[in-house]
């Protein structure tokens, strides 16, 4: 069977493995040896991926540098936004503010207007008591001078009297002078008269006892007229200040009331600010929202930029004419000890080939560039050029090697070539059982084609981390347990074997990572519930589009909260009906591999 490419030079035929081509192909030293028209082709395709990878990763480049834009503006409309919530949070809580002193001012006004409406009150009152009183003393003025005038007609009447008095005295001592010159015969009459003239000073003494009286009642009198005028001039004088008064506290009621109007309006009106307030914070608040969804839309652009990126780049490495490596890398775990900045450093290798050499360190100083030296075991010291750093560790060119080390190495590798025969004959037969298995559900009607390659994955709700659903589902849920069941036991070394279509999404796992999740309960979940999800890291994507026999790679296994297991996989590619529909991954823990 051959692939036909459509390229810009014309369509070329390049090579590939049939059903009936599935034998453990020989793990040669150097599989890129071809004829010399093949190797014309072979790089006139390599120039046109290269330029295809260019040009996908210029593409990326201006779409990663339109969304960092965009995201930078959509971050200062961001903090714009917040300093309009965090501005309309404080209007809002000055706005209520106003409110409770909008309210206490009304409040106060009440109380003030009634304060107003109790003094007018009182003044009423007090008015009515002062013109009472102004009444009383008009009517004691009265009594008063009715009282003077009747003193001055006793004291006119004891006038009288006295002078009565007098004459009578007079006329008792005439009388007495009479009876004298009467003699014995007057005496009777000298005894009246003496009693008229004892009874006229007795009326004497009277009158003058009188007057005295009446001259005291007259000062008396006299005094309580001046009082009483006294009184009705300070009463004269009360009643402008209580009509002042009752002025004042009229104006006080009427600016009261006002006020009272005032502050009601102002509390409307404070209620209307805040009500904007907190609309113009609410809409603040749904732009932050928005810019943040087009920030974190923009940020996912140029995430799916850069897989789309390592997509293709990946894809273009799997391919025969793409793969720009010399030499085919193994995995390969075995004790290294590095020297390098003046320093000693323990290691591992991660893979191993013909050029060169990953080696796992803990903390380092090591930069790329750098010319290291390394003892590996089994190979000995080699003198090595840090071509690159990643978390997997130092990645590096041999410098020249000595023909004892070079044949180090060539055993070396003979023997890992030799240990993963097995897993790779393994890995090539159960892709063809599970292709077979495929291809018999599409054909009794169990299954329909385009089912199976359907690329669409339906979110299942409430799983941490996320699984999905697909329309083959139910189908490979009864045809794959048994195959790859079956492949676990054959060796105690696999840790797992599972199908998975070319975006690396798995949807039947073991029966040991395929448990129900639990909820809320991520970690446990990433570990034992790994069927139904979609593994597009490299290692995942390496394996699904995969097109050569087979592909050995070693990675790092993330089994959740933050634990990694180092993995040696053996992948083979799927083909039903002619087409690649994903791998098989078949992994083992690295040490037991190598």
């Amino acid at each position: 069977m051959k692939l036909k490419l459509h390229i810009r030079r014309g369509p070329i035929m390049l090579p590939m493995p049939s059903r009936e081509d599935a034998a453990v192909p020989p793990i040669r030293e150097n599989s890129h040896v071809t004829s010399a028209d093949e190797q014309s082709a072979l790089d006139g395709v390599r120039e046109t991926l290269d330029l295809v990878e260019d040009d996908l990763k210029a593409t990326s480049a201006a779409i990663g540098a339109a969304m960092s834009a965009v995201s930078e503006e959509t971050r200062e409309i961001t903090d714009a936004l917040r300093g309009i919530q965090g501005q309309t949070g404080s209007l809002g809580e000055m706005a209520a503010g106003l409110g409770n002193t909008g309210s206490d001012i009304a409040a106060a006004a009440e109380r003030l207007s009634e304060a107003s409406a109790d003094i007018d009150s009182r003044v009423a009152e007090a008015k009515v008591f002062t013109e009472r009183a102004a009444h009383a003393a008009r009517d004691t003025r009265q009594s008063v001078s009715d009282l003077t005038a009747s003193t001055v007609e006793i004291g006119e009447v004891v006038s009288l009297i006295a002078n009565i008095a007098r004459q009578t005295n007079l006329l008792a001592l005439n009388a007495t002078i009479e009876a004298a010159r009467a003699g014995e015969a007057g005496r009777g009459f000298a005894v009246v008269a003496s009693e008229v003239k004892n009874l006229s000073l007795e009326t004497q003494r009277a009158t003058e006892e009188i007057r005295r009286k009446i001259e005291q009642l007259n000062s008396v009198t006299k005094n309580s007229v001046d009082a009483v005028e006294r009184i009705g001039s300070a009463i004269d004088t009360i009643e402008p200040v209580f009509a002042a008064v009752s002025q004042s506290v009229d104006l006080q009621r009427s600016v009261t009331g006002t006020l009272g109007t005032l502050a009601a309006q102002a509390g409307r009106a404070v209620d209307v600010v805040a009500q904007s307030a907190a609309e113009i914070d609410v809409s603040a608040a749904n732009t932050t929202a928005i810019a943040s969804r087009i920030e974190e839309n923009g940020q996912q652009a140029a995430r799916r930029a850069n897989d789309l990126e390592r997509r293709l780049t990946l894809f273009l490495r799997q391919t025969e004419a793409g793969d720009r490596r010399t030499h085919r890398r193994r995995p390969a775990s075995l004790k290294a000890e590095v020297r390098a900045s003046g320093g000693r450093y323990a290691g591992t290798t991660f893979d191993l080939s013909e050029g060169g050499v990953l080696i796992t360190l803990g903390e380092h100083e090591v930069k790329p560039g750098a010319r290291i030296e390394a003892d590996i075991d089994g190979i000995g010291a080699v003198a090595l050029q840090v071509r690159g750093v990643s978390t997997a560790g130092l990645h590096c060119s041999f410098e020249a090697l000595s023909e004892q080390t070079r044949a180090a190495l060539g055993a070396t590798l003979s023997r890992l070539d030799e240990n993963y025969a097995g897993f790779v004959e393994r890995a090539l037969r159960v892709s063809m059982e599970v292709g077979q298995a495929m291809e018999r559900c599409i054909g009794e009607g169990r299954l329909r084609m385009e089912e199976l390659f359907e690329t669409t994955y339906t979110p299942i709700p409430n799983t941490d981390p996320l699984q999905h659903d697909h329309p083959a589902l139910a189908e490979l849920d009864r045809v794959l347990p048994p195959i790859q069941e079956a492949a676990v036991a054959e060796d105690r070394r696999m840790s797992f074997c599972a199908a998975v279509d070319r975006n690396g999404y798995l949807p039947v796992h073991n029966t040991i990572y395929s448990q129900p999740q639990r909820p809320d309960d991520p970690i446990w979940n990433a570990a034992h519930c790994r069927n139904r999800r979609i593994f597009d890291d490299r290692a995942g994507l390496a394996a699904a589009r995969n097109m050569r026999p087979f592909l050995i790679q070693s990675y790092k296994r993330d089994m959740g909260g933050g634990r990694m297991v180092l993995m040696m996989e053996v992948d083979a590619p799927i083909r039903v009906g002619g087409r690649h529909w994903g791998a098989v991954r078949t992994a083992y823990a690295f040490d037991g591999a190598a």
